[in-house]
């Protein structure tokens, strides 16, 4: 599930910049949206959190809010694909 993640969302992960870059708050909602349900599904709420708030700035055309969770949202995006990649290669070297 963890690979499955890492593999598939950070496509998800690129839609929310590219839409941001073109001012396209819709397209990054609906980004943000995606990836909530599969960030608790691997138990990174602090992500999912962070994205919730993302998608509800975008859903109401908030560029200060938007712009104001986007440094956490990278944050936590960042930590949870390094303990992902620690854990896959921790799991590949004991077995």
């Amino acid at each position: 599930m963890i690979e499955l993640y890492l593999e598939d969302h950070a496509v998800t992960f690129s839609t929310i910049s590219n839409a941001l870059d073109c001012g396209d708050l819709e397209k990054c909602g609906d980004a943000a949206h995606t990836l909530i349900g599969s960030a608790g599904g691997i138990g990174a709420m602090e992500l999912a959190a962070a994205l919730h708030a993302l998608e509800r700035a975008c859903r109401t055309g908030d560029i200060d809010a938007v712009e104001a969770v986007m440094p956490e949202m990278e944050r936590e995006r960042e930590r949870v694909f390094f303990t992902a990649k620690e854990f896959l290669a921790k799991g590949s070297a004991e077995g």
